[in-house]
């Protein structure tokens, strides 16, 4: 796909003019930091940009983390997200089954989920989810829908591996604190996404009482950034592994007919690849090594993904 093209459909799929903010400054004394680096976005600030500022149309606030999920005698790691019934359309996801939860299960703090399709997999198999209950960090919770297919990100990563919750659930139920990790907001139009985001970094450094010669704690991720390093990865690995074809090496991993989320652990020359219930063993040369840590790199350079798997060099 051209780069431009593949830029504008990657535009499309981060969400519906989507801008983007974390917790946590950019840099610090020299360090980045990302959301999570420090605790600074509450519910507050969600509702003050989205009442404050005409160029932004809607909002979701958004905690999230990682745990265990466990149904019958299945499990699996993956990352929760609790958010509002917007996020749907901020961040252009439909539902294949059954249907996303509302704004009343917000309110009422209700153990309500919706899966993404990763998690189905492992958890049901071919069963219908619907209706069922699976155990969210210890707690019951009733799955009401199920997220349709994304497939993997131009850097590999799996974006269907995550579920929805409200964030009142996740908030008071999991992580029992108040912060935010992000706010996700939508502009009126992608023409005013630069505007609006010059409002929002007002507004917010108005809000947490920041004076001039202190930087922001807080970091909008411009949309253009996150498909650029997108794009840079993708290219990058797929030099790497016309590389590896040179090389004569023939494996599903090395030949890219597997992605890099299901790159599972480099283990001296050998690369062994997990994904769902299946299991394949390259035994090729350190080629297969050598990307499988290229691409390690590049998930760890990157900011946090949707999915949980990372690439753990043993």
């Amino acid at each position: 796909m051209p780069a431009a093209a593949a830029s504008i459909n990657s535009f499309k799929i981060l969400g519906d003019s989507f801008i983007w903010i974390e917790a946590g400054s950019r840099a610090r004394n020299g360090v980045r930091y990302g959301a999570r680096g420090d605790r600074t976005l509450i519910l507050d600030d969600a509702t003050a940009i989205v009442e404050q500022v005409p160029l932004v149309k809607s909002m979701s606030p958004n905690a999230d983390g990682h745990t265990q999920v466990v149904y019958g005698g299945e499990n699996w790691v993956t990352m929760f997200r609790g958010v509002t019934p917007v996020f749907l359309q901020i961040r252009r996801w439909n539902t294949r089954l059954g249907e996303f939860f509302t704004e009343a299960d917000v309110d009422a703090t209700a153990p309500v989920c919706v899966l993404g399709q990763t998690v189905v997999d492992n958890l049901f198999g071919n069963e219908d989810p619907i209706g069922k209950t699976i155990r969210v960090h210890s707690m019951p919770c009733k799955v009401v829908g199920v997220l349709q297919a994304k497939g993997f990100s131009a850097t590999g990563q799996d974006q269907d591996d995550f579920i929805v919750m409200p964030f009142t659930t996740v908030q008071k139920r999991i992580t029992g604190t108040f912060w935010l990790d992000d706010i996700f907001c939508s502009a009126v139009s992608r023409e005013a996404m630069p505007e609006a985001t010059k409002q929002i970094v007002a507004l917010l450094r108005e809000r947490h009482h920041l004076n001039p010669t202190e930087a922001d704690d807080f970091n909008i991720r411009r949309p253009e950034d996150v498909v650029q390093a997108q794009l840079a990865t993708s290219d990058a690995f797929a030099a790497t592994s016309a590389a590896a074809s040179a090389a004569r090496c023939t494996s599903p991993f090395a030949t890219y007919k597997v992605t890099t989320s299901i790159a599972k652990a480099a283990i001296a020359s050998r690369v062994t690849i997990v994904r769902a219930t299946r299991t394949m063993v390259c035994p090729c040369s350190p080629e297969c090594v050598a990307i499988a840590l290229f691409l390690m790199n590049s998930f760890l350079s990157l900011s946090q993904p949707i999915g949980s798997k990372r690439i753990v060099g043993v």
